[in-house]
This record gives structure tokens, sequence and C-alpha cells, in this order.
């Protein structure tokens, strides 16, 4: 959330995701990479859901309020969903080897 009146629409959803990313960073992550009610605590969901491996789809909405001073509100939705409790959040490995489909950027497709 933001209350920059003059926030665009994509600067908002960078900035929403920037924020989301920056939770794994400040608050870290256990090295098992295994998602759990400490990790839940922490308050990286929105970290973790943006890493979770088997999440392919994501819908994002980017709204301004009028009857909350004009902030704007980003919202995101992942499918399939993560953090599940006692999951992995993704499996460590080499960039890419478990793709089925092909590799671009080190991500698969």
């Amino acid at each position: 959330m933001s209350s920059d009146p003059n926030l665009s629409i994509t600067n908002a959803l960078t900035q929403a995701c920037e924020n989301w990313w920056a939770e794994c960073r400040q608050k870290g992550v256990q090295q098992s990479l295994i998602f759990d009610r400490n990790e839940f605590a922490k308050g990286i969901g929105h970290c973790t859901q943006m890493a979770w491996a088997t999440t392919t789809k994501i819908g994002c909405a980017v709204q301004r309020c009028p009857r909350s001073q004009w902030k704007t509100y980003v919202v995101c939705q992942y499918s399939p969903p993560g953090n599940f409790i006692g999951q992995p959040i993704y499996n460590k490995g080499r960039p890419c080897s478990g793709c089925n489909s092909g590799c671009s950027n080190n991500l698969c497709l």
C-alpha cells in the first residue's frame, strides 16, 4: 500500500514486488527452505509465495481507493498457491535442471 498520489500503476506494482521480496532479505529464510510455522510467524509470506517452486501463474491488480485518501493497493493471486506448512519453498539445485519445457534466463518455461 502506498499513499503517494503520483505513483503510477506500473511503479506501484514494481514497488510492491520489491517490498515483498525484501521480506526474505530483511528477515531471512531458514537454510532447509521448508516453510514452517516459524517462517509464517516471521511475516515473509509474500516473499516465499513469490519464490514458491510449483507456482506457475500470477495475476495482480492495482487500485487507487478514494475512500482511503487515494491510497494505492496492490493484490496478487498465485496459481497454484503455495506457503504450505511443512513443504519446501523450492528445491536447491542447478538452475533449470528440473525443467521439462526448456529454460530461459535460468527459469523454466
